[in-house]
């Protein structure tokens, strides 16, 4: 659920008690309104409202990227947790960076260039497995595109990749850029 529709109609304490009182378990909640979509910042503070006003487990959403937003956004909202969006894009590896920085205080560094990229071709494997050749390499291409965005030539890369059909032509092209972008960083 967000806040609410907008600024005005923040209701979202309100439509947490009515759903808990007609059973569910947990809320997930993120600190937008439907108006705002992505744009300004989640109000984790709003959320602490939904929190006091239940008796269910609520878990925080929106804006989380790093650890102190999540540390930050677990004291604002006094939330029973956080749900991590669109900051994993790419990065699904923040996950475990995320839980093991709130639970034992460690702050893990991102995996080296070959588990990234061992991690993206076992994503786009997974991928061509379940939706097949034609839709798999369609849908692949955001995916590769949020894993690579950061590296040395990646640009060049995803017009070359956009290209692909052939799951071994996007696995030569992935390889190519990682060994790519591997030399140029440790220039």
């Amino acid at each position: 659920m967000r806040l609410g529709w907008d600024e005005n109609t923040k209701n979202s304490p309100d439509l947490a008690k009515i759903a808990e009182d007609n059973g569910i378990k947990m809320l997930t909640i993120h600190g937008r309104t439907r108006q705002q979509f992505y744009k300004g910042l989640a109000d984790w503070k709003f959320i602490s409202r939904v929190k006091d006003n239940v008796n269910i487990p609520v878990i925080a959403n929106g804006d989380i990227t790093c650890f102190n937003s999540a540390k930050k956004c677990l004291f604002d909202s006094k939330a029973d947790g956080i749900m991590i969006g669109r900051a994993a894009y790419g990065r699904p590896w923040i996950l475990r960076k995320f839980s093991k920085f709130l639970d034992e205080g460690v702050r893990e560094t991102d995996p080296d260039l070959l588990e990234q990229k061992n991690v993206l071709i076992n994503h786009i494997d997974s991928m061509f497995s379940y939706y097949g050749l034609e839709l798999g390499a369609r849908l692949s291409r955001k995916h590769i595109a949020w894993y690579t965005k950061s590296l040395p030539g990646s640009s060049q890369f995803r017009e070359k990749i956009f290209t692909k059909i052939s799951l071994l032509e996007i696995f030569d092209e992935i390889d190519k850029l990682f060994e790519f972008a591997t030399e140029k960083l440790a220039a």
